[in-house]
């Protein structure tokens, strides 16, 4: 589990920091096969004769910097160095399925599967932090945590202070994601709710299982220790089932 999750961090950390002017912002959503269907239709640019095979991230940003030339958001990179979209793509993308993440490694799928990345405008202070997740109930598996239990509740422990600017999150295939969710954070023993204007904000989840939905946070927040408690879930009864992530910076 824990080399999984240095290979997602691997997979976006570098992909949060774009050089003004030059290489657009843009974030990993996750590893998807393609197929003759061709979720994303259109080759957007072939780099297979310019990769750099000891910075594939560099195929990365041409891609990125070509899609956004282009007037999309959503792309995928495969077979090392194809770039391809569409005008769907922020829908098809995932039409064949989920891929182990082991199959874009490096930040570039292989053979008939696309590594995705959404083009999105960067704040501060917004590298994706790798943490323990330390779950109340149920089991984490390839980065998705599951549960039987309606009170259950997820613990990502940093292991040391930490500005958390936002939250990702994305469900689990084919049929299963979080709708809603409260935070809570820590710097010792007792977890504080995440408030805004004097409440505690419900933050609204996913609406599918394969987007990666980013909430940015108004009032970011400081802590060793963040914990999501669920509210409501699809399909209910049932499991509840997500992937997070946490974005922000290390404080010094």
């Amino acid at each position: 589990m824990f080399c999984l999750l240095g290979l997602l961090v691997a997979l976006v950390g570098t992909a949060l920091h774009p050089v003004s002017g030059q290489t657009p912002g843009y974030v990993f959503i996750g590893c998807f096969y393609d197929s003759n269907r061709r979720p994303l239709n259109k080759l957007v640019k072939n780099l297979r004769g310019h990769i750099d095979w000891k910075a594939l991230k560099k195929t990365v940003d041409s891609c990125a910097t070509q899609i956004k030339k282009e007037g999309y958001e959503y792309f995928g990179v495969q077979f090392y160095g194809e770039c391809w979209s569409g005008k769907d793509a922020a829908t098809s993308f995932a039409k064949v399925g989920p891929a182990p993440l082991s199959k874009c490694g490096r930040g570039v799928g292989t053979s008939w599967v696309n590594a995705v990345y959404r083009l999105v405008n960067l704040p501060p202070c917004s590298s994706d932090l790798q943490y323990k997740p330390l779950p109340s109930s149920g089991t984490v598996q390839e980065l998705t945590w599951c549960s039987n239990e309606t009170s259950a509740k997820l613990e990502m422990s940093l292991g040391y202070p930490t500005r958390v600017t936002g939250i990702g999150m994305q469900g689990k295939y084919p049929d299963k994601w979080m709708t809603s969710f409260t935070l809570e954070y820590s710097e010792g023993e007792m977890f504080v709710p995440y408030v805004e204007r004097g409440l505690i904000r419900i933050f609204q989840g996913n609406s599918n299982w394969y987007d990666l939905k980013i909430i940015w946070l108004v009032n970011p927040s400081e802590g060793t220790r963040f914990r999501i408690v669920p509210k409501t879930w699809t399909p209910y009864p049932g499991p509840v089932c997500a992937r997070f992530r946490l974005f922000g910076c290390r404080l010094h």
